[in-house]
């Protein structure tokens, strides 16, 4: 669990801080860009696929999985398709592709949104069980006390970590980013409802989000 003293993304976050009210910047942002750069796969790969659900305008993954040699796919309710691209209009649950196409899985940041966009949880997770490969990897991050469902906003980690089946799914590790925030300013929920959600369920002294990500791999 990096802090967030420690992360050679302070300085970033401190100017996203600095310019949040002005330009409604979040530096749980910057956590993703750490996140990717400690737990994507290191080594090369040659013909082998990736899978992003809900990559919306980032490249970050995009780039990470063209440097180690992936095929990358991206799946987004707001994109319209483009297969030259590799962008694919859809949701979680209806993935278009068969069987134990992809070696990789990533969604960062999209999972406490899938309900928002008519998709569930559980659908989404059961499709990406189906689509990756035995053995393929997949690496999920998600807020926590910040927005989306209300697991996710009570920051009830263990709930998360139940959507996935033991008997698909062995969790390689767990990863919290921005938890320990100081020098940072804390990151509130989005809307008053959510940050009194957040105060009745929060153990921290003073409530900040923060980010959960989860390595595991496809039984």
């Amino acid at each position: 669990m990096p802090k967030c003293i420690d992360c050679s993304w302070l300085p970033h976050c401190e100017a996203c801080a600095k310019d949040l009210v002005k330009h409604r910047k979040c530096s749980l942002r910057n956590c993703l860009a750490a996140a990717a750069e400690k737990w994507f796969p290191p080594e090369m790969v040659v013909d082998k696929n990736a899978i992003e659900i809900g990559p919306g305008v980032s490249r970050i993954l995009q780039r990470h999985c063209a440097r180690r040699g992936y095929k990358w796919h991206g799946v987004d309710p707001r994109f319209d398709t483009n297969e030259s691209r590799g962008c694919y209009k859809g949701i979680a649950s209806k993935l278009p592709f068969p069987d134990g196409f992809f070696s990789l899985g990533l969604a960062f940041d999209t999972l406490e949104h899938w309900k928002e966009c008519g998709d569930s949880e559980e659908g989404g997770i059961a499709e990406l069980y189906r689509v990756i490969a035995k053995d393929g990897k997949l690496i999920i991050s998600v807020p926590i006390h910040l927005h989306g469902a209300e697991r996710f906003i009570r920051g009830d980690t263990k709930e998360i970590l139940d959507l996935f089946s033991q008997e698909q799914w062995e969790l390689l590790a767990v990863d919290e980013f921005r938890k320990e925030y100081e020098p940072l300013p804390p990151e509130t929920a989005w809307s008053e409802k959510d940050a009194t959600l957040v105060l009745a369920n929060s153990k921290q002294p003073k409530p900040s989000a923060w980010t959960f990500v989860m390595v595991l791999k496809r039984r």
